[in-house]
């Protein structure tokens, strides 16, 4: 079964879910989180991976997130191929599952929609990573990680009329990531050459305390 037709199994069985639903009780709070929340790329051209994390205690057998995106002059997906969204063990130590993504823009730096629910009768709760983003550093500057807020949480194997969002419960986190500019050659060599001379200035000095020292009665 081809993503599109995933995403809109999931679409539809969200909609027959809210159309029934109510809300989850007061008690009921979630954090969904990109994780870390800010890392530092130490050039551009590298890769490194962000994970989408979350943690509640109130069991669901659904996620449905829209539109996270990213500042495409800093960053990229890795590969702009769907081998850079990755399901994490979140929902499978719970049982079998179907992950599904779509949208994938690595042009204006945006991933449309990322689902996941489960083929059997199963539950998840706690905490872990939903799935992780490859990325791959573009430029030097700061990239915002956002995560929409239009982005749902759903019981509805326990309770058909129980869900979670942004307004009810489920906080969301963003992240960011800081690509360091890389020294260039012409300036990493003038650093080496003066670093060395004041090691050689350091070792001459302290060598010849020693003697004056030494000859002293």
């Amino acid at each position: 079964m081809g993503k599109k037709t995933l995403t809109l199994a999931c679409m539809f069985i969200l909609c027959i879910i809210l159309a029934r639903a109510g809300t989850a009780d007061a008690a009921d709070t979630a954090i969904m989180a990109v994780d870390p929340p800010l890392r530092t790329v130490d050039a551009p051209s590298l890769s490194f991976t962000i994970n989408v994390t979350l943690s509640i205690a109130h069991k669901i057998d659904f996620f449905d997130i829209y539109n996270i995106t990213w500042d495409s002059t800093v960053l990229e997906l890795a590969t702009g191929t769907d081998a850079d969204i990755v399901e994490g063990p979140y929902m499978k130590a719970f049982g079998s599952t179907l992950f599904t993504f779509t949208g994938i823009n690595n042009t204006i730096g945006t991933i449309g929609e990322v689902a996941c629910g489960y083929l059997t009768a199963s539950e998840a709760n706690g905490t872990g990573v939903l799935f992780s983003i490859k990325f791959k550093s573009k430029a030097a500057g700061i990239s915002p990680i956002t995560i929409g807020h239009e982005t749902y949480l759903l019981d509805s194997m326990t309770n058909a009329s129980w869900y979670m969002d942004s307004t009810n419960g489920l906080q969301i986190n963003d992240g960011s990531v800081n690509v360091i500019p890389e020294f260039p050659a012409s300036v990493l060599l003038p650093l080496f050459l003066v670093a060395t001379t004041i090691a050689i200035a350091a070792a001459t000095l302290s060598s010849r305390k020693r003697r004056i020292l030494h000859n002293i009665p």
